[in-house]
């Protein structure tokens, strides 16, 4: 019987618990802004003063604003690859090469030609060495791009150096291959070796968006939600004054501070009680328990 008497005990107690809790969990937030905010209507109240500094929230339309004005202004990024001009310059050094050593044979095989046509185009292959040596050089060493963007201006990244840098300073990979074809109709005669001049275009500056997306990002990040602040003991507005757009937005802010302003205490208030609940709940439940096990010693 006492058995059947403590587990009734210890249900009513558990309900009564849980009942208790939930109740504190739902009292509703007391209301700490109590007035009527209307545009273009007086201020039917006493002269609001700040209770504390508070900042002043940007409107979402200014927000946005910001937001797209920002986008705006940015510019392109691009990634520098050295090696490219590294590996143009072994691929010219290498051909020359091996377009001196083919005159070099011919002459070997055309033993009647006199000695003087044959220092000619030795004189002629070191000037034609000389010139596309630099305006390979000239042009390999500028920014080329595959094609130029229509931005003015564009970011350029030597390893972890960002330099701006203005497109009209920059090559388009046809541009580089429009001055090689100049060259070759300057060299056109059957003195000069015929290269394949195509071989040594190649764009060196890259498109990142990876970079552009996460710059835009950490400046969108890096916005201020809000526009100003109000100190403490500032009025906010006074009694009978026109509720203008920013005063609304003031207002507007100065209520969301009160009411996030408000949550910390009724969370401590909330918990306050919660414990206590739980406390005074199962006191009687242990003092239950501990009348009818010194019950059940005394029986046996």
């Amino acid at each position: 019987m006492s058995q059947k008497i403590e587990r009734t005990l210890i249900f009513r107690i558990t309900l009564f618990l849980a009942a208790s809790v939930v109740t504190v969990l739902t009292i509703p937030s007391e209301t700490v802004f109590r007035y009527e905010v209307r545009q273009g209507s007086p201020w039917a109240y006493p002269d609001l003063i700040a209770s504390s500094d508070f900042p002043i929230a940007k409107s979402e339309a200014r927000l946005q604003r910001e937001k797209d004005s920002l986008i705006a202004d940015m510019k392109p990024y691009y990634t520098y690859d050295s090696t490219v001009f590294e590996n143009t310059m072994t691929l010219l050094q290498n051909t020359l090469q091996s377009a001196e050593l083919k005159m070099i044979e011919k002459q070997a095989s055309e033993t009647g030609k006199p000695l003087k046509q044959a220092q000619a185009m030795r004189d002629s292959f070191a000037f034609f060495k000389k010139e596309l040596t630099l305006v390979i050089t000239e042009n390999a060493q500028k920014n080329v791009l595959e094609n130029l963007p229509p931005d003015k201006k564009i970011i350029i990244l030597h390893g972890k150096l960002a330099t701006e840098k203005l497109t009209e300073n920059c090559l388009s990979e046809k541009d580089f291959y429009n001055k090689m074809k100049g060259f070759e109709s300057r060299f056109a005669s059957e003195i000069y070796p015929k290269l394949n001049y195509l071989l040594f275009v190649a764009p060196n500056t890259m498109p990142d968006p990876d970079t552009y997306e996460t710059v835009k990002e950490e400046r969108l990040s890096s916005l201020s939600l809000n526009s100003g602040m109000i100190q403490s003991g500032e009025r906010i507005i006074a009694k009978g004054e026109l509720i203008s757009e920013s005063k609304q937005r003031i207002l507007y802010s100065y209520r969301q501070f009160l009411e996030e302003d408000a949550d910390l205490p009724r969370i401590k208030h909330t918990h306050f009680w919660a414990n206590g609940l739980c406390f005074y709940s199962f006191m009687p439940y242990f003092l239950c328990r501990f009348i009818f096990l010194k019950k059940e010693l005394s029986n046996r």
